[in-house]
């Protein structure tokens, strides 16, 4: 569990990916722009560069464990995730 990888630029995969740009310890991504098999080549040839740090990756993936989905869903049901409803 916890891959970085490499990803078109989409909203979604933001949302869930963080960017080795951002100059978050965390980053599990390297995000490519243009649909192009130039952009992908290049983001290829730049992943293979990028110093992951293998642990930070490991914890971020963490977010998505079956035991995360649990504790949140009780929160919710339980009303303590801090939403007013």
């Amino acid at each position: 569990m916890g891959t970085p990888v490499i990803s078109y630029s989409a909203p979604a995969m933001r949302e869930i990916l963080i960017d080795i740009d951002s100059g978050d310890v965390r980053a599990n991504a390297l995000f490519y722009a243009a649909k192009s098999s130039d952009s992908l080549r290049a983001a290829l040839d730049r992943f293979n560069t990028v110093r992951w740090d293998k642990e930070a990756v490991m914890d971020g993936a963490k977010r998505f464990s079956r035991a995360a989905f649990i504790t949140r869903i009780r929160e919710i049901v339980y009303g303590t995730d801090g939403i007013d409803k």
